[in-house]
């Protein structure tokens, strides 16, 4: 082989070499194969859980909540079933003051006789049907009334009514009514509804 046949030497600088190896580094990092997954460290964000103190702040707030609202529940039931109550005692006491009314003058004593018991709709109850009853109604005429008109002070053609309402579905009000409920739970859901009856020579 002659010298012009031999290949040329070619002589590399400090710095090539250097950029030479630093490019293998950088080569052999990217494309050298991922660490077995037996050395990889699992993400923690990935397996951590609910810790024991926001467990029983969960389940705290949710029976708060849930005992806040129980209790406005309740509160409505309980408004709604008096005001029902309210209602249906004034239709109650209109149609015992419209029954003394129609009542002849010389029997209107016999109104305070007993009590008229009524379904909860405020619907007259007779005979066997009132053991349904959870109203009870009783009507007290007091024949003289103070009101002046021959100047005596005392005027014995018109009679003062009062038609007394309570909610008594155990039925414990029976017989004669009395001027005054000695049962206080009966007494605090009782309603009183004055009127004058005058004596119109029926």
């Amino acid at each position: 082989m002659t010298a012009l046949d031999s290949p040329p030497s070619v002589v590399l600088s400090a710095e090539t070499r250097l950029a030479h190896d630093n490019f293998r580094v950088i080569t052999d990092t990217c494309t050298s194969p991922p660490a077995p997954p037996g050395n990889r460290k699992p993400a923690l964000w990935k397996s951590r859980g609910f810790s024991l103190v926001e467990v029983t702040l969960a389940i705290g707030l949710t029976t708060f909540s849930a005992i806040v609202l129980l209790g406005l529940l309740c509160s409505g039931v309980n408004e709604s079933r008096q005001a029902t109550d309210q209602t249906v005692m004034v239709q109650i006491a209109q149609q015992l003051i419209g029954m003394a009314q129609q009542t002849d003058w010389s029997h209107t004593d016999e109104l305070s006789s007993s009590y008229f018991y009524f379904d909860e709709t405020g619907q007259l109850l007779e005979g066997s049907d009132e053991d349904q009853a959870v109203f009870a109604g009783c009507i007290l005429v007091e024949p003289e009334v103070n009101l002046p008109a021959d100047g005596s002070g005392v005027n014995d053609q018109v009679a003062t009514v009062r038609v007394r309402v309570v909610r008594d579905p155990a039925r414990k009000l029976r017989g004669a009514p009395t001027s005054e409920l000695a049962d206080e739970t009966l007494r605090a859901s009782a309603r009183e509804f004055p009127a004058f009856l005058a004596n119109n020579g029926a």
